[in-house]
C-alpha cells in the first residue's frame, strides 16, 4: 500500500492504561505528515487493560485510526505488562525510520514539529535535535513550576561527542527526558545493546539518555537545541501527576526507579576500561552516584508526603526492598539534617 518510499522518522508510542488521551495523540502524529517529511507510527501496547470514554481498547483505537491513515501504522501488544522502557525497545526494533522519535500516549506534537526537527537534523548533520517541551495540565503549583523549568533546559546550538553527557549531568542545561528530541535510529539501537531488560516505569529515561549519551561520546554525535516547541507534555494524567498514592502497586513503579541505578552501576563497571575512561570520568561518576542519592531522596519525601497511611507499613518494607534498608536509613539522615 505504501511502497517501497523511505521513511524519515519513526514516532514511537507506548501505551498503558492512557487510552482516553491515545487518539489525540496519534491525531497529532497525523497531522504532521507533510511534503518532505515520512512518518511510520509505531504503536506498542504493553498489554495495557484500559478502555477510552466509548469503551475502546488500544487495538480498537489504533484500528479504527489507521484507516483514515495514509501512512504505515504498525501496532504490537506485549503479551504481559513489562514497562515503559521495555515497550520503547520493542518501538525501536521494529521501526524503519532513518530517524526516531518517542511520544508518550497522554502527550501529543505541536503542529509542524516533525518536519521542523527533520530540517534542523538534514541542514546541521545532527544525529540529536532537541527543542523545548510545552507543559500543559493541572497539579501543584510548585510541581508545574518545577516541571516548566525543567522543559526549557535546552542547550541552544551545537555540542560534540563527549559534551552531551558533560551537559547533562554536569552542566545541567540538557534535561533527560526521551521526548522532544529527534534521534539517529542507528544512535537509539547502539543505545539499547547497552541496556539489559529492566523492570522501570520511573526514570527510564534517565536510564536510556545516559547510554545515549555514552553511545554519542564514543561515536562523535552531534547535538543541536533549537528554540523551537515540538512537545506537549501533559501533566496529572498519569503517575506524574503528583496525586495521593493508594495503591501500592503504583508505589512499586515509583520505587522501581532503585532498578535504573543497578543496571547502570553494573553495566558501567563492565565496560572495557578505555571506553569507560573516556566518558565515565570520576566527575561524572560522581555525578551519577549523587543523582541516586536525589533520586532515594525524592522516594523518601514522596512516601513521606504522598503514601496514605493505609499501606505505609507495606511501602517502607517495599521501598527498603529496592533500595537497600541500609542506603534508605543514611539517606533519611541526610534528610534530617538538610543535606538535600
Amino acid at each position: 500500500m505504501f511502497g517501497k518510499k523511505k521513511i524519515d522518522i519513526s514516532v514511537l508510542v507506548p501505551v498503558y492504561g492512557t487510552e482516553n488521551t491515545l487518539l489525540r495523540c496519534l491525531e497529532s502524529v497525523k497531522a504532521q505528515v507533510a511534503k518532505g517529511c515520512v512518518v511510520e507510527l509505531v504503536v506498542v501496547d504493553d498489554c495495557s487493560p484500559g478502555k477510552d470514554e466509548d469503551g475502546r481498547s488500544c487495538a480498537e483505537i489504533v484500528k479504527g485510526f489507521k484507516k483514515k491513515c495514509n501512512f504505515p501504522v504498525q501496532y504490537i501488544r506485549h503479551a504481559q505488562n513489562k514497562g515503559a522502557f521495555e515497550a520503547r525497545r520493542t518501538a525501536v526494533y521494529a521501526s524503519n525510520g532513518a530517524r526516531v522519535f518517542m511520544l508518550d500516549s497522554d502527550d501529543y506534537l505541536e503542529a509542524g514539529a516533525l518536519p521542523g526537527l527533520l530540517n534542523y537534523a538534514k541542514e546541521n548533520n545532527a544525529q540529536i535535535v532537541h527543542s523545548a517541551l510545552r507543559v500543559v495540565g493541572s497539579g501543584s503549583e510548585h510541581y508545574m513550576q518545577e516541571m516548566n523549568s525543567k522543559a526549557h533546559n535546552v542547550h541552544l546550538g551545537e555540542l560534540r561527542g563527549p559534551q552531551i553527557i558533560e551537559h547533562f549531568l554536569i552542566d545541567m542545561d540538557i534535561i533527560g527526558f526521551m521526548c522532544g528530541k529527534l534521534y539517529d535510529r542507528e544512535l537509539i539501537l547502539n543505545t539499547m545493546e547497552n541496556i539489559p531488560p529492566v523492570s522501570c516505569t520511573m526514570a527510564e529515561d534517565y536510564l536510556q539518555f545516559v547510554w545515549l549519551s555514552y553511545e554519542a561520546a564514543l561515536h562523535d554525535c552531534k547535538y543541536l537545541g533549537v528554540e523551537d516547541s515540538a512537545y506537549v507534555y501533559c501533566v496529572g494524567n498519569g503517575i506524574t501527576g503528583n496525586r495521593k498514592i493508594t495503591d501500592i502497586k503504583n508505589w512499586e513503579k515509583i520505587v522501581s526507579t532503585a532498578s535504573v541505578f543497578t543496571s547502570i552501576f553494573s553495566e558501567i563497571e563492565s565496560l572495557p576500561e578505555p571506553q569507560m575512561e573516556k566518558v565515565f570520568t570520576k566527575e561524572i561518576m560522581d555525578t551519577i552516584k549523587q543523582n541516586c542519592r536525589s533520586f532515594l531522596a525524592h522516594n523518601i519525601m514522596t512516601f513521606r508526603k504522598m503514601v496514605e497511611p493505609e499501606i505505609k507499613e507495606e511501602a517502607y518494607e517495599m521501598l527498603c526492598d529496592y533500595w537497600g534498608r541500609d542506603f534508605v536509613k543514611e539517606i533519611e539522615a541526610a534528610l534530617e539534617n538538610s543535606k538535600f
